[in-house]
């Protein structure tokens, strides 16, 4: 068992245990488990969990100051902690890991009378019933009772005769210690099944209430999903940012989509319940520079121009890049990363999508508050790049620039030679073909030669075309051959397609991977 004990700042001295399996939220807001009014501590700064064991560990959500041991520690990170670590929140704001002592009480079995007697019966000649509680009046009222009524005794029968007008007198008997004992313990007992009738009708009707609201409240989702209506059916818009890409998004209540110049946003809502906020920022950009640059360069140079311009973000380990429109040409290089970022007083978390088309680059970042990153890291992961649709139509003439291409030349003499090649009709060229077009396509169009341009984009389609014909016939002799367990004929495939997709299709085509991982389905 643990506690944590603040040692600096507004709440120096309190003391919060923590129990097995809990959760514990520290932060500015009033949703946390422990509310803090400093201004250098985040809406939600750290959460607390502690194992089944003596486990614990903190994770950092905020971008602001957090120190464990007067060490360090970055949003995002997860710290194994222990009694005797402290804690720094901003600069002011301090607690302690703390082991709590265990409690041990001692039944006492002493038989105190003069202890059991207190708040007895006074006696009659106390002071004024106004003036006892109410318990004793009670318990008098009960005493009387069963006082006996008083009974006429002759004292003498010659004393009657003598004075037949003098009062007889009364004798009365008082209860017995015993039965003021049976008195107390009948009184106590009415008492218990007063308050029992009393509190169980209370405890049944807020019990049933409790329980109908959790029947009626919809189930939490652990992980979000993609709105649906009623019927099932996915809710979806979309919109177009350049002639060949537009965003999808989930069409929810409340939602709003603004264009302002080249930047487009997006405000809607993921989730079963609809109740996490979706925030989209495309920017299209456009730069002859990154002509001479491959795509993971171009990449890499923009995730560095993002960080220079906003100092708050902080990129993820998980790049990656794939290839979408697979069907067609020889698909689109789209690369993807997680980061987090703070705008104003706000922390989120969120996936940025990356891809390139000629000279124009379009950068997509979508991203929920930082709190929901747990519920919604998966369906950012999982559909992030399917969020960004490239048109099919304008696949095959889909091209990039790199840093390895052609100089010395003119883009008349790439396009001449490549004809040339083209000629052959040999996929033993097709290498060669297209480097020469991609040298040409990137020097026409930093020399604004539109003719050269589509002249190459032209001769690239055709290309692509005599490729997929060429590719799937081999992927189809590959898969019977290992049907038929011919092993010589699926090294032969395998070996005669690395040299044709050779290193100028890297980044390029999808099927330059594909090969090299010996991928035939």
């Amino acid at each position: 068992m643990y506690q944590i004990k603040f040692t600096l700042g507004e709440k120096t001295g309190e003391i919060v245990p923590l129990t097995h399996n809990q959760t514990i939220s520290i932060g500015r807001s009033h949703t946390n488990d422990i509310c803090l009014k400093a201004a250098d501590v985040s809406g939600k700064h750290v959460i607390i969990r502690s194992g089944s064991g003596s486990n614990l560990s903190i994770e950092i959500l905020s971008s602001r100051t957090t120190k464990h041991n007067g060490k360090s520690i970055n949003i995002g990170d997860i710290v194994e902690i222990t009694a005797g670590d402290t804690v720094q929140l901003g600069e002011g704001t301090v607690f302690a890991i703390e082991r709590a002592a265990e409690q041990t009480v001692a039944d006492s079995d002493e038989d105190n009378e003069k202890t059991k007697c207190t708040g007895s019966i006074p006696p009659e000649n106390s002071d004024n019933d106004a003036t006892r509680p109410e318990a004793v009046k009670t318990v008098q009222q009960e005493i009387k009772t069963v006082i006996r009524e008083p009974e006429t005794v002759p004292q003498d029968l010659s004393v009657q005769e003598k004075d037949s007008t003098e009062t007889l007198a009364f004798q009365t008997r008082i209860a017995s210690d015993d039965e003021l004992e049976k008195i107390k313990k009948s009184f106590r007992l009415k008492q218990k099944l007063k308050i029992f009738l009393i509190a169980v009708p209370v405890m049944l009707f807020f019990s049933g209430a409790i329980a109908f609201y959790f029947y009626l409240k919809p189930a939490t989702e652990e992980y979000l999903s993609w709105p649906t209506d009623k019927n099932g059916k996915f809710l979806n818009d979309f919109k177009q940012i350049s002639p060949y890409l537009a965003l999808v998004f989930p069409k929810t209540p409340g939602m709003s989509v603004t264009t302002n110049g080249n930047t487009t946003e997006v405000f809607t809502k993921i989730g079963k319940l609809q109740d996490v906020p979706l925030h989209i920022v495309a920017v299209n950009m456009t730069d002859k520079g990154t002509l001479t640059r491959s795509h993971g360069e171009a990449f890499e140079e923009w995730m560095n121009a993002t960080r220079d311009k906003e100092p708050s973000v902080n990129w993820g380990g998980n790049k990656n890049t794939v290839f979408v429109n697979r069907s067609r040409g020889a698909g689109i290089p789209l690369s993807t990363i997680s980061y987090t970022r703070r705008v104003k007083n706000d922390d989120f978390f969120g996936f940025s999508v990356f891809l390139r088309n000629a000279e124009n680059i379009h950068a997509v970042m979508i991203e929920v508050p930082l709190q929901n990153r747990w519920r919604a890291e998966n369906f950012l992961r999982n559909q992030a790049d399917s969020m960004v649709i490239y048109a099919i139509k304008r696949t095959e003439d889909h091209w990039e620039g790199t840093s390895l291409y052609r100089t010395g030349t003119t883009p008349e003499q790439d396009l001449e030679e490549s004809v040339n090649f083209m000629k052959r009709e040999a996929p033993v060229y097709w290498g060669k073909i297209f480097y020469r077009l991609r040298s040409a396509l990137i020097k026409a169009t930093l020399a604004g030669n539109n003719n050269a341009v589509a002249e190459a984009k032209s001769m690239l389609i055709k290309l692509r075309e005599q490729q997929t014909v060429w590719y799937n016939s081999q992927k189809l002799s590959y898969q019977y051959a290992e049907t038929n367990n011919d092993t010589r004929t699926m090294q032969s495939i395998q070996a005669t397609c690395s040299s044709i997709f050779s290193a100028e299709f890297q980044q390029a085509d999808y099927r330059y991977d594909l090969i090299r991982r010996k991928d035939w389905k």
